[in-house]
């Protein structure tokens, strides 16, 4: 089931109605557990008793960190926790790739390994990285002891954002489980997000994926101009896709009376890469952040240092998002981006100016959406073959079939439009203010567009894979 499937809709509402008869918090807790399990066994049941590790693992885990008085004690129970959760991600995620990409050196050494046909268990990237999130700071004393097994299982199978985010930190989610409930706010609040996010992923990115799917089946059959139109969707369709599911599972959240933190905040606005990675999925972002980058020694020795502990972090970050070299790469190609803009910053800032009064604002913009988009290339590519060619027609002219896309044109046009009124804060009106008088007419309108316009093959979301 996806968020954007109408079963979810009706799934929600019962859902929500449930919530509303029965006042008693524990049988409001059990509701949703009983709804998120079912949620999940709607994918594949027989994932649920691995989904069922990591609760029991890390929440005994954690009961046992908070009673220990001795460090060493302490640190063996995170560490019991730390290799479940990875050696479970690694098995069913990283197992294959590794030892499909090492196979030859391991003939050379006589060894014959084979793969193992394992299906990647729905969300295990996300709730791998939440259940972490617990015991590290449980070790750390920046959460509180959950006390309830029950709330701990809430946390971690929660529905709507088990598949793809945002990725929820337990000292921001289980407080909330003390007393919560459905409000006519949180309804406003809710319906209005969801309906956002439900445009932005069917009418918006799943027509531009079409276009998109087309051109990267067989790029070498299309010219430059196509090349570039098409690499510019990807960067557009891949942002409303997963900001529309992050508006979805923040919005279903908020009808049922839980706050969970924006996950994305105009990336594309950003004139620096360190800026686009505190505005592009931001949950993601600020665990790498808190959790590897910082623990690794972050920028608080030498400069050298400082580039390694980047390059590290967003390599391993590339690996999270995929299996394969192509995000490998990825992540490394970031990474080396951020130590660039960190060593140019440094540079250019001498008697105390700042890296901004070095040129044009639109200057530092374009060299970053710039850097981005030819980042997502190798993200989206199936190989690096694919990725070449399609950075090869970019840079260098090539004849072939051209085909502009009038939606794609349309969106584009449309996107950059909306976002050089935010840069100019001319947007408040666009941005459906909660309690305006013409949200609710605009929000049916957008929902008719989605009931009109929706593609007619479903699509499912990008990061739902990972």
């Amino acid at each position: 089931m996806s968020l954007s499937q109408f079963e979810f809709i009706l799934f929600l509402i019962l859902v929500v109605i449930t919530l509303v008869v029965f006042k008693d918090n524990t049988i409001r807790k059990s509701t949703l557990l009983i709804a998120s399990i079912c949620f999940y066994c709607y994918w594949d049941y027989r994932f649920c008793l691995l989904l069922a590790i990591p609760i029991f693992v890390d929440f005994y885990c954690g009961r046992l960190i908070h009673s220990s008085s001795m460090m060493s004690q302490r640190r063996r129970y995170l560490l019991v926790s730390i290799c479940i959760n990875i050696g479970i991600l690694i098995a069913f995620k990283y197992f294959n790739f590794f030892i499909d990409s090492f196979k030859p050196l391991l003939k050379v050494f006589g060894l014959n390994v084979y793969s193992l046909d394992l299906i990647l268990p729905l969300g295990i990237s996300f709730y791998t990285l939440k259940t972490l999130t617990y015991t590290i700071d449980l070790y750390y004393k920046k959460t509180e002891h959950c006390e309830s097994l029950l709330d701990y299982a809430v946390f971690v199978t929660f529905f709507p954002t088990i598949v793809a985010g945002p990725i929820l930190r337990a000292s921001h989610f289980l407080p909330q489980l003390t007393a919560f409930s459905t409000s006519g706010e949180n309804l406003r609040v809710g319906i209005r997000l969801f309906v956002i996010g439900l445009f932005k992923k069917l009418f918006i990115a799943d027509n531009l994926a079409f276009y998109v799917d087309s051109f990267y089946a067989s790029p070498l059959v299309f010219d430059s101009t196509t090349a570039w139109f098409a690499v510019i969707s990807y960067t557009i369709q891949i942002y409303f896709d997963f900001s529309g599911y992050s508006d979805m599972a923040i919005g279903s959240s908020r009808i049922m009376g839980l706050h969970i933190e924006d996950n994305f905040h105009y990336p594309y606005l950003s004139t620096s890469i360190g800026e686009f990675w505190r505005r592009w999925h931001i949950s993601l972002s600020t665990w790498i952040r808190d959790y590897l980058y910082i623990p690794l020694g972050g920028n608080r020795k030498n400069i050298k240092r400082t580039y390694i502990n980047l390059l590290i972090s967003m390599l391993l970050c590339g690996l999270w998002h995929g299996a394969a070299w192509t995000f490998v790469f990825w992540g490394g190609y970031h990474g080396a981006a951020l130590c660039f803009h960190r060593a140019f910053k440094s540079w250019a800032k001498p008697n105390g100016q700042t890296f901004v009064s070095y040129g044009p604002s639109i200057a530092h913009w374009f060299i970053t959406f710039f850097v981005v988009t030819i980042g997502w290339i190798f993200f989206r590519s199936p190989n690096f073959s694919g990725a070449i060619q399609v950075i090869g027609q970019l840079f260098f002219s090539q004849s072939g079939v051209r085909w502009i896309y009038p939606f794609a044109l349309f969106i584009i046009v449309s996107t950059t439009i909306f976002h050089i009124l935010k840069a100019l804060n001319l947007t408040r009106p666009l941005e459906l203010p909660e309690k305006a008088w013409y949200t609710p007419a605009v929000l049916f309108c957008l929902a008719w567009l989605v009931f009109l316009f929706h593609a007619s093959e479903f699509k499912p979301f990008i990061y739902a894979k990972f």
